[in-house]
């Protein structure tokens, strides 16, 4: 259902999150299960698609054409965002490899922390 939503311009944005929550969700499981190697995919797709649709969200929020949902949708890009990092650090222990996880985080998204670091917006 949210890959025939991605298809659609305008809820895209929001079928994307959606479906990173429920990648993210999947890779929690997975952790928890043992199952380190999946749960690190699930995570990495979950963050990549979250990535992706940070710029759609900002893009529909300064066009001023969003409503509430959609605010409230851009809200949670930073937690989700969190989480997907949280379930990789915990992959990453669990395997012995911070050093590892440290140099792909980095690696794979240099702005991967910018949501901690960049300016609140003045309305």
């Amino acid at each position: 259902m949210f890959m025939k939503g991605i298809e659609c311009p305008e809820v895209k944005p929001k079928a994307m999150m959606n479906l990173a929550l429920t990648l993210q969700k999947k890779a929690e499981k997975m952790a928890a299960g043992g199952n380190l190697e999946s749960a690190k995919e699930f995570a990495m797709e979950a963050g990549n698609l979250l990535d992706t649709a940070k710029p759609l969200f900002d893009d529909l929020l300064q066009s001023g054409s969003s409503g509430d949902e959609d605010k409230r949708y851009a809200s949670q890009f930073g937690p989700l965002r969190v989480q997907c990092y949280r379930v990789m650090g915990s992959v990453y222990v669990s395997r012995k490899s911070l050093a590892t996880q440290n140099e792909a985080t980095y690696n794979s998204n240099p702005n991967a922390f910018a949501i901690f670091h960049t300016p609140p917006r003045l309305a």
